[in-house]
């Protein structure tokens, strides 16, 4: 074989060798020649001990990319330190129905309450990944970043609000109301009127026990005394129910009978309207009566007037 077929050889296998690597490499960290990939960068307040390069990335629980890098960034303005930590999001576990970009996407999840979240992969090597899923009601905080890529906003774990409540609280007020409130309890508990509680409240107890035997005997005199009342009541509607009838017999006939009694009185009125009319005899029989006892009063009137003048008119007679 000639020099220039040696060299042609080996040219051809440094080539395929190469060709091999890079389908190796790709291969290895999860990409295809047909898989599209998202960067994305998120800021932790926090520490992130235990999360490592390559550590998943997963949305409800289905991995959908991995940690690619992690950096400590430090702000001189307000002397704060971030962590920025860098991750590819891949579509190889899921799929996307429309044909907007995918940071148009994420853009309306993040919008939608999208956030990520620290979580542990296991409590017996300490190791983390990251969680994305959606939390209502979760401010959309996005500090600045350094590094390229769509920024995911994050929330702190539930350890991690409980330390923040905790370095909140003043523990030496804490302890000092503690201590406060065990001496106001020591003193209560040593007044002697809280010492001599139990003997009030077993007199209380034994005089209210009183109260009641009482009260259950004169509910006792009193159910008996009810008893009877029922009894007699019962015993009254009874003989009522039983002269009923009689009572109905005797008041029907003195509405008979008063009945009567006005049909009489009602002929009475119209007999006496009739002899007061006008026209009545009697009426006219007495008017003439009257008059005659008028004239019998006029002439006796006068008679007493002519005596007055001539008493000797009784001997004498009356002269002309």
């Amino acid at each position: 074989m000639s020099e220039s077929s040696r060299n042609v050889a080996l040219g051809a296998f440094l080539v395929g060798a190469l060709v091999i690597a890079v389908v190796a490499v790709l291969a290895i960290s999860g990409r295809g020649f047909d898989r599209q990939t998202t960067n994305v960068v998120m800021a932790f307040d926090g520490s992130v001990k235990g999360l490592n390069l390559g550590a998943p990335v997963a949305f409800r629980g289905v991995n959908i990319g991995q940690v690619t890098d992690v950096d400590l960034v430090f702000h001189d303005d307000d002397i704060t330190v971030t962590t920025e930590v860098k991750a590819q999001l891949s579509d190889e576990n899921m799929s996307v129905l429309g044909s907007r970009h995918p940071e148009a996407y994420l853009e309306s999840l993040v919008q939608r309450g999208l956030r990520a979240q620290l979580q542990i992969q296991s409590l017996l090597t300490g190791l983390l990944y990251i969680q994305l899923d959606f939390h209502d009601g979760k401010a959309l905080d996005l500090p600045p970043v350094q590094a390229g890529g769509y920024q995911l906003p994050t929330i702190p774990t539930d350890l991690e609000r409980l330390t923040k409540n905790l370095e909140s609280i003043d523990i030496e007020k804490l302890v000092r109301d503690i201590q406060l409130t065990m001496s106001g309890i020591y003193r209560f508990i040593n007044d002697p009127g809280f010492q001599a509680l139990p003997g009030q409240m077993s007199e209380a107890v034994i005089t209210l026990r009183e109260t009641i035997g009482t009260v259950q005997t004169d509910l006792h005199r009193t159910t008996a005394n009810l008893d009877t009342l029922i009894g007699s009541a019962n015993n009254t509607v009874h003989n009522i129910n039983q002269r009923l009838p009689e009572m109905t017999e005797a008041m029907q006939h003195s509405l008979d009978q008063l009945d009567t009694a006005m049909e009489r009185v009602t002929v009475t009125v119209q007999e006496l309207n009739y002899s007061l009319s006008d026209d009545s005899p009697t009426l006219y029989r007495l008017n003439e009566a009257v008059e005659e006892l008028s004239g019998a009063g006029r002439a006796l009137q006068n008679l007493a007037e002519s005596l007055e003048e001539q008493p000797e008119s009784l001997i004498r007679g009356r002269k002309e």
